[in-house]
């Protein structure tokens, strides 16, 4: 019987399903090992700690900047969690001190049960939500500051409590867990997840989640001193030279640096008062210690600033340039721009990412989100591009209803990835990128939706039910017409076509165990897996019938049709004036075929009098919506100014 915890939100209590306490099936059998067999073992299983590590790198990357901002107005962070979790934030706050010259109240450890915990589990400690609140009051929380709590559950009551409590207080608050579902993830600003799979000793989430957690907490501060100026290049250089060690340390980085013998080197930081920052701005410069130290203070104490040098490493622009990002997201895959609007209004782009998709109705506003995270700091990355930025325009399927686009906004607001960001429909990127205000545009994606704007500025739409009821003519439904039939081949014992053959190498299933391969392949990852899988097929029917196949033909055909029943009946109100068409997504972007039967099916239904355009990519219309929009708070920001 499972104990009763009446104080503590019955959702935490449930594990059996968690990554972390399953049982793994490389181990079952670990009590059989030999020690070298367990050595190898255990191994194997780490390295696959870095590439999950790797899938929350972005988030970390905002986190670190959160962190950075938080040191520079004069906040803490302070760690949170309870037995190994806690113990290894305690660990990284109890390093930053010799490592990069913090006072020790700078980065913080609370650890569930108190400093005794640290050395010997405390029963039931974190199982005491009550106790949180305590702890963090008695650190003096200030809305400064940054509070992370760390649960490799994602649901330990102490740290969920905690976070609850921080964000009361106004802070920042950053969630770590290594499983997907985890529960801090709805009461933290930034959740940061390493899914790395169940431990060797099943439920021991001191091994692979814990490594994966010392990974992140590494990257959280060094990155954050980093970004406040704690390093020159990769040399620490605000080090506190309180023993024989650090000062020998410091002599040879002053001697490396300034390219001068170590006598010389350590005659100079006696002067600077063993500054390690102070003697290499004097040496360098040649001006005296005070000198220096008002340079670095210019300079925010950055080193490398306060010798001219800037940073080589990252594209730069004009000051006052200003970052904007649109997004096209889709249920198979979000595109980005990144680019600038300059301070003489011109537009530069700078880079371009892509990654899976984002619909929200199919994924959830939180995968969505974390996505759309995602692809903005891949681009971000690529120019070495200062987060957060100015505006972020997101154009995405399923969020055509408002409660939709509220959840994603909130979310997104929360990552702070930028200073303001405005949530669309991917018909609104469509529109856009064929600069057309007035007219019918039909997206068949993973999903499909038409709909229609008229001159009297009403609106239109059809389709766009989703995959269960609707999605009718889009990949997925493409997907699934072909596989239904090559199913009922299956089924009959009649022989299977080429295009079933294709179609089964696509999903890398063997024609001898078509049946139980198909299975897998459809539902093992899931509702929103099996709506990927359908649609991943529909490439290989277009390449099929680009290729002259009958059946794959006929199967396009069908979409067509469905495609056009969504158009006819939005495009009777233009009556008889001429109307732009407007077509997008993949699934018609990927076959010529497709767009020649569906004109045709349309042609079939008296419909003739339309232009065709036709939009590749919608992701520059989005792109395009985001300088309208930051050029449009500009000039309202400006007014009210005016005003003033």
């Amino acid at each position: 019987m499972r104990a009763k915890h009446p104080q503590i939100d019955p959702r935490l209590l449930a594990i059996d399903h968690l990554t972390t306490e399953a049982q793994n099936p490389a181990s079952l059998e670990l009590d059989r090992l030999t020690p070298l067999e367990i050595a190898y073992l255990m191994n194997e299983e780490d390295g696959r700690v870095a590439s999950a590590v790797l899938e929350a790198v972005p988030e970390v990357a905002i986190a670190i900047e959160r962190i950075a901002s938080a040191f520079r107005s004069g906040g803490r962070l302070i760690y949170v969690g309870a037995g190994t979790s806690g113990r290894l934030g305690v660990l990284d706050a109890a390093e930053c001190p010799p490592t990069f010259g913090t006072p020790p109240e700078m980065v913080v450890g609370v650890i569930a049960g108190g400093y005794g915990a640290l050395v010997r589990a405390v029963e039931g400690a974190e199982d005491r939500p009550e106790d949180a609140a305590r702890d963090l009051d008695a650190l003096q929380l200030s809305s400064r500051d940054v509070v992370c709590g760390i649960a490799t559950s994602g649901r330990t009551p102490y740290v969920v409590a905690a976070l609850q409590h921080a964000r009361s207080r106004g802070c920042f608050t950053i969630g770590i867990a290594c499983n997907q579902d985890a529960a801090l993830r709805d009461e933290c600003d930034l959740p940061i997840v390493a899914v790395v799979g169940p431990e060797v000793l099943s439920g021991s989430t001191r091994l692979k989640a814990g490594t994966a957690t010392k990974l992140i907490l590494n990257m959280l501060t060094t990155g954050a001193m980093v970004r406040i100026g704690k390093t020159y290049g990769n040399l620490m250089v605000d080090l506190k030279a309180t023993n024989l060690k650090l000062r020998l340390r410091s002599i040879r980085i002053v001697s490396q640096l300034l390219d001068i013998d170590r006598d010389r080197a350590e005659q100079l930081l006696e002067s600077c008062d063993w500054e390690v920052k102070t003697a290499l701005v004097a040496g360098k410069r040649g001006c005296s210690p005070q000198e220096a130290r008002h340079l670095l203070q210019q300079a925010g104490g950055h080193v490398r600033l306060a010798l001219g040098e800037g940073s080589q490493h990252h594209r730069r622009l004009p000051a006052g340039s200003r970052l904007v990002a649109g997004i096209d997201g889709g249920g198979s895959k979000t595109r980005a721009i990144l680019g600038a609007v300059l301070p003489d209004g011109t537009v530069q782009v700078l880079a371009t990412a892509s990654c899976e998709g984002c619909n929200p109705n199919l994924y959830g506003p939180a995968a969505a989100a974390r996505t759309i995270v995602r692809a903005v700091c891949e681009a971000a990355r690529q120019v070495g591009a200062e987060l957060p930025l100015e505006l972020l325009y997101c154009c995405v399927a399923g969020a055509g209803a408002e409660r939709q686009r509220t959840s994603l906004a909130r979310i997104l607001a929360r990552t702070r990835l930028a200073r303001a960001t405005t949530i669309a429909t991917d018909a609104d990127a469509v529109f856009a990128s064929a600069r057309l205000n007035t007219g019918l545009c039909i997206i068949a994606g993973t999903g499909s939706f038409a709909e229609a704007r008229y001159s009297d500025g009403s609106r239109a739409v059809a389709g766009g039910w989703g995959w269960a009821v609707g999605d009718s003519g889009s990949a997925a439904d493409l997907g699934r017409m072909a596989l239904k039939r090559t199913c009922r081949r299956l089924e009959t014992g009649a022989p299977l076509t080429e295009l079933d053959r294709r179609l089964l190498q696509t999903l890398e299933v063997e024609e001898t165990e078509a049946r139980a391969g198909l299975r897998q392949a459809l539902y093992a990852g899931g509702r929103d897996a099996t709506v990927r899988t359908l649609a991943s097929v529909a490439r290989a029917i277009t390449e099929a019938a680009e290729e002259g196949d009958d059946e794959a033909r006929s199967l396009l055909a069908a979409a067509a049709e469905q495609l056009a029943d969504l158009v006819q009946p939005l495009a009777a109100r233009f009556g008889n004036d001429q109307w732009h068409l407007i077509v997008s997504g993949g699934l018609f972007q990927h076959s010529s075929a497709l767009r020649q039967l569906f004109v045709q099916a349309l042609n079939d239904r008296h419909l003739r009098n339309f232009v065709l355009v036709n939009v590749d990519d919608p992701t520059r219309g989005a792109f395009d919506l985001a300088v309208e929009q930051l050029r449009r708070n500009l000039s309202l920001k400006k007014d009210a100014e005016h005003d003033t």
